[in-house]
């Protein structure tokens, strides 16, 4: 045999040819080896506030591989025929306000559940009358702001309040307590009045607003709705006294400082949960938003002589106190 015409079974070239196809079947077995993902979105209908949830869904989801899909469906057709339904192949299923939580509560998804838009309250309300149910693998971010963040923000914004007046009906007496519980540690004086119902709304403010330094709204329809929104915002403002409130529309309206967690800032929360889902098995099964947007009325805080701190400033500080 000539020693210049042998040529090995393995050279170089075939080396690293095969390395790459063994390195390639590695990564494509490992855990690390992350591939697209499907999702469901239910939504519960077609307002303002769902359409801006999905599509910021979308956009975020999109934004960190821009192969992940997002399907959008409506309570009626997951409950149609859920176990003939293809809802199952699904990496996750995402539900948006209390109709498509409950729709997706009944079915028997085994992968990760994500429910938004829930107010606390009416998810324990539903909880108790077994109309909504949530398992292991479902998580959930209510609609609304944490206690202290809340009263964090005031004692930043508005820092020589004492006395703050919460306004409430008997349906909401246990975030009243939550609050008046709270107010201690920012060295607040809870003021708390329950009424009956939005009739007695007027009469209980003009008797029990004296001394108060700020009134904080709470999202209780029975009191804050479109038809007493304005008497009390006008009631405060007689009396020389901010309110402080859950929406951007009730601050658009005339209360000096509002917090709430935007459409946007929800699916921002909802994709990065959904995005490092198996690197956080720990993940919280209840929570609010992580992110939030914060509103000044500044004709509002002018007509009242009230000097608040810019929103940035707010922000900052709010997020350094929840790292």
């Amino acid at each position: 045999m000539n020693p210049h015409s042998y040529r090995a079974p393995w050279s170089i070239k075939t080396f690293l040819k095969t390395s790459g196809y063994v390195l390639a079947l590695i990564l494509l077995t490992s855990p690390l080896y992350c591939l697209a993902d499907s999702y469901l979105l239910v939504k519960s209908g077609e307002g303002e506030i769902y359409t801006r949830f999905a599509e910021s869904l979308r956009t975020f989801l999109a934004t960190i591989d821009k192969t992940n899909t997002l399907t959008i469906r409506y309570p009626k057709d997951v409950t149609a025929t859920p176990q003939s339904s293809d809802i199952y192949r699904y990496d996750a299923i995402i539900s948006a306000g209390i109709e498509a939580s409950m729709a997706v509560s009944s079915l028997n998804f085994k992968k990760t559940i994500l429910m938004t838009m829930i107010p606390k309250e009416s998810f324990e309300t539903l909880g108790e009358s077994k109309k909504l149910s949530c398992s292991k693998n479902c998580h959930i971010i209510f609609l609304g702001q944490p206690v202290e963040r809340q009263l964090r923000l005031i004692k930043l914004a508005l820092p020589n309040t004492k006395q703050i007046a919460v306004f409430g009906s008997k349906n909401y007496i246990q975030l009243i307590n939550e609050i008046s519980k709270s107010a201690n540690k920012f060295g607040f004086t809870i003021n708390s009045i329950l009424v009956s119902d939005e009739n007695s709304v007027l009469t209980a403010l003009n008797q029990n607003l004296t001394n108060t330094d700020v009134l904080m709204a709470i999202p209780d329809p029975t009191v804050f709705n479109r038809y007493t929104a304005r008497a009390i915002l006008l009631t405060a403002f007689h009396q020389h006294i901010p309110l402080f409130a859950y929406s951007k529309s009730f601050v658009r309206a005339g209360a000096t400082l509002g917090i709430y967690s935007s459409p946007e800032d929800v699916a921002r929360h909802v994709s990065a949960l959904l995005t490092h889902r198996h690197q956080n098995p720990g993940m919280q099964q209840v929570m609010y938003p992580k992110y939030f947007t914060i509103n000044i009325n500044q004709r509002a805080a002018d007509a009242l002589n009230i000097a608040v701190p810019n929103i940035q400033y707010l922000e900052s500080k709010l997020k350094a106190y929840e790292k």
